[in-house]
């Protein structure tokens, strides 16, 4: 699938490919986080940020994952996880993340990484649906943009001055300047702990040279500075993060998904079903209905999956589990149904195989044939790929 077209995204297809971008890593991570008035808060220590007369509209998601991410996609949109805003200890801090990148000084966000993926491929941005001629160009970029997003990030790499428009900001805005160290000192910890298999997308920690730099800095042009805003209190970010219930919830959940991988389905379900029993969360509900799929036991899983998308309908997962579980039944217009509205949320190649799947059961075979073409032009050497060729084969002409 070549791309020829060198046209680079104008500034509202930047902002449009923001939108789009957030809301496809959302779903990658769990969903939207499910206690709103964090996420407005965020949002709210965002604004401080801006310079009275700053055009620009930032926007901050919460996705509801444990590990620690935070991604800067175009148009001034951003994504943060709730297991970042849980390593937090105050709200300077966040100030210092959110103004290291949304600084006036700063540049768009698109850099040569995600041009050279994004150029000339207008289907991305188009309502495109699936079997339909470009969606095959959609599903290979959808992949491309998440995978970058979650192991590289799309930010520029940033130096002195973005320090300094951190800095400048937090200032600006009232904020305590001990967030600016005490964040550099969470990234250090944070890339010592992680795992050879992770790589957040989180900034790096600050060169010692750096650090030095932004130390002088303070010095020279704000000496007497004593700013109190978003010191450590009981007010503030701590009073909106998990109830202790809802974070015992999450604990049980990320047992269960380990016991899970370890091949312990009975204990995991057991614990799935003590998390609900904490908050019948969306995330919680998908977890246990997807547990039971695994084990073929289409009956608890339906009726689990069915409780997470009345929790929340815009979580892909849910809906495509649900769709599958249709389909096994024979199901067909409840099956396309979920299976289309994942699809919306998310395009995934297990999507589009089982809404083939769909479209031939109920004996629309041009669509069917389109879908299976899809998965062979983004990856026929899969597994889902090999089985879409060999479903091709035996589709009647």
């Amino acid at each position: 699938m070549k791309v020829t077209d060198d046209t680079p995204p104008t500034p509202q297809q930047e902002a449009q490919l923001g939108l789009i971008l957030s809301g496809m890593l959302i779903q990658y991570l769990g969903g939207g986080y499910p206690e709103i008035g964090l996420e407005n808060y965020v949002n709210q220590v965002a604004r401080r940020l801006l310079t009275a007369n700053s055009s620009r509209r930032v926007q901050v998601r919460v996705a509801n994952h444990t590990d620690p991410y935070f991604l800067a996609v175009p148009g001034g949109s951003f994504v943060v996880t709730r297991g970042l805003l849980q390593e937090l200890e105050s709200e300077s801090q966040l100030a210092a993340l959110l103004a290291h990148e949304i600084g006036d000084s700063q540049p768009d966000l698109v850099t040569e990484r995600m041009t050279a993926i994004v150029r000339g491929r207008a289907a991305f941005l188009q309502d495109v649906r699936p079997g339909e001629a470009l969606y095959s160009q959609r599903l290979l970029l959808t992949r491309e943009l998440t995978d970058v997003a979650l192991h590289w990030g799309y930010g520029r790499d940033k130096g002195h001055n973005a320090d300094i428009a951190m800095i400048d900001a937090l200032v600006r805005s009232g904020y305590s300047l001990n967030g600016v160290f005490e964040l550099d000192q969470l990234w250090q910890h944070l890339k010592r702990t992680a795992s050879n298999s992770e790589r957040s997308a989180s900034p790096d920690p600050l060169s010692g040279q750096r650090l030095q730099a932004a130390r002088d800095y303070i010095a020279a042009t704000y000496p007497d500075y004593r700013g109190s805003r978003g010191v450590p209190s009981k007010t503030g970010l701590r009073q909106l993060e998990s109830s202790d219930q809802l974070t015992r919830a999450y604990q049980l959940y990320h047992q269960a998904r380990s016991a899970e991988a370890a091949g312990e389905q009975a204990r995991a379900l057991q614990l799935y079903h003590q998390a609900i029993q904490e908050q019948p969360q969306s995330l919680l509900l998908t977890g246990l209905g997807m547990a039971y799929l695994r084990g073929e036991d289409l009956i608890p899983a339906r009726r689990y999956l069915r409780q997470a998308v009345a929790a929340d309908e815009e979580f892909y997962q849910s809906r495509l589990g649900l769709g599958y579980i249709h389909l096994q039944r024979s199901e067909w217009s409840d099956a396309a149904a979920e299976l289309e509205a994942s699809l919306t949320l998310l395009p995934t190649l297990q999507g589009v195989f089982l809404l083939a799947e769909t479209e031939e059961g109920r004996g629309n075979l041009v669509r069917a044939r389109n879908l299976y073409r899809h998965l062979l032009e983004v990856d026929g050497q899969s597994a889902l790929g090999r089985a879409a060729a060999e479903r091709l084969r035996l589709l009647p002409r």
